[in-house]
């Protein structure tokens, strides 16, 4: 009986998910760009579309790659999704994450990082192929 549970119990946690692939994405878009609104949470589209093209993974394979996407460091990814549900613009980034890019507002860009901060070592000697609102937008 005991063993029974115990079984039970992991299954459950292993299928109970409290996101889907399309909510994480949704997450980072609005983690990384809710104070730019709609275009802001597009150029972040475009990043990670274009990672996910370039790297074979899916969209969410690439917004949890370590390191990429600062709205995860050192946040648990449902907290993320928890919060992010919250923002006024939490439907439109799902429908986002949901449909193919249609827009090219980076031109390509890879990376991104915000115009309030320094720029970080990896942006080094590169210009910004986009500049859109709080980002500067980088082919790395």
């Amino acid at each position: 009986m005991r063993i029974l549970i115990i079984i039970l119990l992991l299954a459950a946690s292993l299928s109970a998910k409290a996101y889907t692939e399309a909510e994480l994405v949704a997450a980072v878009l609005v983690g990384e760009a809710g104070i730019d609104g709609r275009a802001g949470l597009c150029c972040v589209r475009e990043v990670v579309a274009t990672r996910s093209a370039r790297r074979g993974l899916t969209e969410a394979q690439v917004v949890v790659q370590r390191l990429q996407f600062s709205c995860l460091n050192g946040v648990k990814r449902a907290d993320l999704v928890a919060k992010s549900r919250k923002h006024p613009l939490w439907d439109y980034a799902l429908w986002l994450a949901s449909n193919p890019v249609v827009t090219n507002y980076t031109k390509g860009a890879t990376h991104f990082d915000s115009v309030h901060f320094k720029k970080p070592s990896w942006a080094a000697g590169l210009t910004p192929v986009a500049i859109v609102l709080h980002h500067r937008f980088y082919i790395v």
